[in-house]
């Protein structure tokens, strides 16, 4: 491997590719799929946020009210914990280059992500504040470009189908966010079904990614 951050590789080795993009693209849609099938509730309580199943539902309150959104929210919160340690190392040893501001970015990020579904920041807090849905979602989708910026030439030496992926289904999940408003059982769960798998997916995706920066790039000064 060269020692220079130009050509080290953030691909995972081809042994290992298959058997992880299996797992990473069927699990989270095995999930989904449980969710929808399970005889017990009507799935759309577990993709909804807690609170607001509780507030919708005819009665308050079932344990499983939304598991789903949770599962989402320690996704996002691991992203953003390895991003940031990530990025501290990389600053201890005065890497400085993109895969720092790469690591960052996607850290405060996700951490971000992991604060508004929490808090429900985007759907009641800020337009509580006067700021628009719409104009807010716009905005996160800005931020998820500059993730891709932050880093783009790495993002391209990694297994970059897999990011590809998990965003084009949180980005479908967006736009149904800010062009349909539907509260069925089919909309709810198409909605944030699609942000669940895109999540795990893109979640997998940049852990995988912040470990091999861990372990191949190069120390300041090598």
């Amino acid at each position: 491997m060269s020692g220079t951050a130009a050509t080290y590789s953030l691909t995972l080795p081809k042994r290992v590719l298959v058997p992880v993009s299996v797992i990473v693209l069927g699990l989270p849609a095995l999930v989904v799929a449980a969710a929808i099938y399970q005889p017990w509730l009507d799935p759309k309580w577990l993709f909804l946020d807690v609170v607001v199943a509780a507030r919708e539902a005819d009665e308050c309150c079932h344990i499983a009210f939304g598991f789903m959104s949770q599962l989402g929210i320690i996704m996002w919160t691991c992203v953003a914990a390895t991003g940031l340690l990530t990025a501290l190392v990389l600053w201890i040893r005065g890497d400085r280059s993109a895969a720092f501001s790469l690591t960052l970015f996607a850290g405060l990020l996700h951490g971000w992500m992991a604060l508004d579904d929490a808090l429900l920041l985007h759907e009641s807090v800020l337009p509580g504040l006067g700021l628009r849905q719409t104009y807010i979602l716009v905005f996160y989708i800005l931020l998820g470009a500059g993730y891709l910026l932050s880093g783009w030439r790495l993002l391209l030496r990694s297994d970059w189908w897999l990011l590809a992926i998990g965003l084009v289904a949180v980005g479908s999940s967006l736009l149904l966010d800010l062009t349909v408003y539907d509260r069925s059982t089919a909309g709810v769960v198409l909605e944030d079904g699609l942000k669940f798998y895109g999540l795990a997916v893109w979640s997998a995706y940049d852990i995988a990614l912040f470990t091999l920066i861990q372990l191949r790039a190069p120390h300041a000064g090598s």
